[in-house]
């Protein structure tokens, strides 16, 4: 019976590497439904689990041998440079099978995805794609909310995933929107890296005006103030600094949003986290205390003070949960990763605030409060990555077409002098 599952699972790889190598365009639009529609429990457990990102994206990856970009720069190589340092603890010791497994299929596969498919799908496309179906999944975690209906939670085998992910979160006393992502804050910030992303397509004023307010409210049903200041933080920048491919009109339409989002968005927020009290205070209390942790990171590699009791808990300095990507990642990684990561998101948000960022770019900064407050959870992770590929091949592919200044000053000489 394994036997035959295998064929038959190698024969559907292959079937669908012809479709995406026909066509780059509907395999990233397939990859985006992946994620925003196929919960982390429909995995395939041989090994280990084999998440349906992790599986459509490595055949989406493979059929892009042989089409990769001409063209890289530094940003190309401060990525690898961060990737390798995630890497070095394999060689100097202090790796973990699980850490560099997370690092391989959801990091780097990510990132990958994002920065080949770039060139070949083209920004527009790729933009007009991700809007479109996480509006669609903005729109299912709307109707969970509403209804108190959670779709995902009854589809799907039963298994160790599903226990982990499956329970729905509640904040004063109402049901906080999961969708598909197993968890209200990666729903909620996955929603709010699209919103950047509306402004860079053709799509009408008023349509975008609307899709922001989609995605917003679902990101306000979530009810994850991490993913509320995403949003803020991204639709902020797009209306102050703007963005490539982000006209006035377009910019006009963000800062309308702006103002109905204050005006109807914000009163219910604080009503939200007004009835929550102490839960609220007391989770960002929890985070606060999570950077006493870096006394206990290593250069390279896991820290030592992981710990796991005898019923099985795991834990790190007493903590149990370490809601944090960034102190996360130096006590998986070391504090070396880390700070190559934060130079890197420096660099990032200089280029933001001057005006030379693209929109997926612009939606990785927003991430910050989010990349401070939770860890890069089931589809989460690989969607953060992608679109931070997008953002690396944006800023490529503006380098390509800046001209060269020796093209620009003889184009300046006057015609006699030529």
């Amino acid at each position: 019976m394994t036997l035959v599952l295998a064929i038959a699972g190698l024969a559907a790889a292959g079937l669908g590497w012809m479709l995406m190598r026909r066509s780059p365009s509907i395999a990233f639009a397939g990859m985006c439904v992946v994620i925003a529609f196929f919960p982390v429990w429909w995995a395939v457990t041989y090994g280990t689990d084999w998440r349906p990102p992790l599986v459509f994206g490595s055949v989406l990856l493979a059929s892009l041998i042989g089409r990769l970009p001409r063209r890289y720069t530094l940003a190309d190589l401060g990525v690898a440079i961060f990737f390798a340092a995630g890497l070095l603890p394999v060689v100097a010791g202090g790796a973990s099978i699980s850490t560099v497994f997370i690092l391989v299929t959801e990091w780097v596969l990510g990132f990958l995805i994002g920065r080949f498919v770039f060139g070949l799908v083209g920004p527009e496309r790729i933009y007009q794609t991700m809007v479109v179906v996480f509006a669609v999944a903005a729109g299912f975690g709307i109707f969970e909310f509403v209804a108190d209906f959670h779709l995902w939670r009854i589809l799907g085998p039963n298994n160790r995933l599903y226990h982990l992910w499956a329970q729905i979160q509640y904040r004063a006393g109402l049901p906080r929107s999961e969708g598909a992502f197993g968890h209200s804050i990666a729903f909620g910030c996955s929603m709010a890296l699209a919103i950047p992303m509306v402004y860079a397509t053709r799509f009408k004023p008023w349509l975008k005006v609307v899709l922001t307010g989609v995605l917003s409210a679902a990101v306000l049903v979530s009810f994850s103030r991490a993913a509320m200041l995403a949003a803020a933080i991204g639709l902020l920048v797009i209306a102050v600094r703007g963005a490539t491919g982000v006209d006035r009109a377009s910019r006009g339409a963000a800062w309308l949003s702006l103002g109905l989002g204050a005006l109807g968005v914000v009163p219910i927020i604080f009503q939200v986290l007004e009835q929550a009290g102490s839960e609220a205070s007391g989770s960002a209390s929890y985070r606060g205390q999570l950077y006493d942790l870096v006394a206990v990171m290593k250069i390279v590699g896991r820290t030592g003070a992981a710990q796991t009791s005898l019923t099985g808990e795991r834990s790190v300095g007493g903590f149990r949960s370490i809601d944090s990507q960034i102190v996360l990642t130096g006590l998986s990684y070391g504090w070396l990763m880390m700070a190559i990561g934060l130079l890197l998101l420096a660099i990032a948000v200089v280029l933001v605030l001057i005006g030379r960022s693209s929109p997926a770019m612009v939606a990785v900064v927003a991430q910050l409060p989010a990349l401070a407050s939770v860890a890069l959870i089931t589809q989460y992770g690989t969607l953060f990555w992608i679109v931070v590929g997008l953002a690396v091949a944006a800023r490529a592919a503006g380098s390509q077409s800046e001209p060269e200044p020796a093209v620009v000053e003889q184009l300046s000489e006057p015609a006699a002098t030529r």
